[in-house]
């Protein structure tokens, strides 16, 4: 079933940033493929949302299959990515770093690394960016919303957008 030379599609059942791994499943089988944080990060980035259609190749182990290589990452078509933001977003993306988030609330906060400002982050802005559970010290690029009395992420995108 699998060979080193195929490319494979699938899509995240689950991925937990803090046990440092989850599954795909494979469209072509309907098996589960173990997806190692370390692989996200030879991606460039450090989580991955539920839903999202990942390419890749795979190596088998002792233990079964893995996710070797991320190929490509594709959103849902219902979320914002990158290059669905206007340019003044692009412009006014900030870098900062989560302090928490409490994902059965719904809600943590991002601190700005330029002036150390806590900004609150709700749930639904990840899932409207297709980002996956935030964990402490995970960088990000934000862009806040000043408008109201409480300041708020408005845009969350993977740090490697900043770079």
């Amino acid at each position: 079933m699998y060979t080193d030379d195929k490319n494979f599609s699938g899509t995240v059942k689950w991925f937990d940033p803090a046990k440092g791994f989850g599954f795909v499943v494979d469209a072509e089988s309907g098996k589960e493929v173990l997806l190692h944080v370390n692989t996200l990060r030879e991606f460039g980035i450090n989580t991955i949302a539920k839903e999202v259609v990942v390419d890749f190749i795979i190596e088998g182990t002792e233990r079964g299959v893995r996710v070797a290589r991320v190929l490509e990452i594709r959103q849902p078509n219902d979320v914002v990515t990158y290059d669905d933001l206007t340019t003044e977003e692009k412009d006014t993306l900030e870098p900062g770093c989560v302090k928490w988030f409490d994902s059965v609330k719904g809600y943590g906060f991002v601190m700005l690394f330029r002036t150390n400002e806590e900004i609150f982050v709700h749930a639904d802005i990840l899932r409207k960016f297709g980002m996956g559970e935030l964990f402490p010290g995970l960088a990000v690029a934000v862009v806040v919303d000043r408008g109201d009395a409480q300041k708020q992420v408005a845009v969350i995108q993977p740090w490697k957008f900043l770079t």
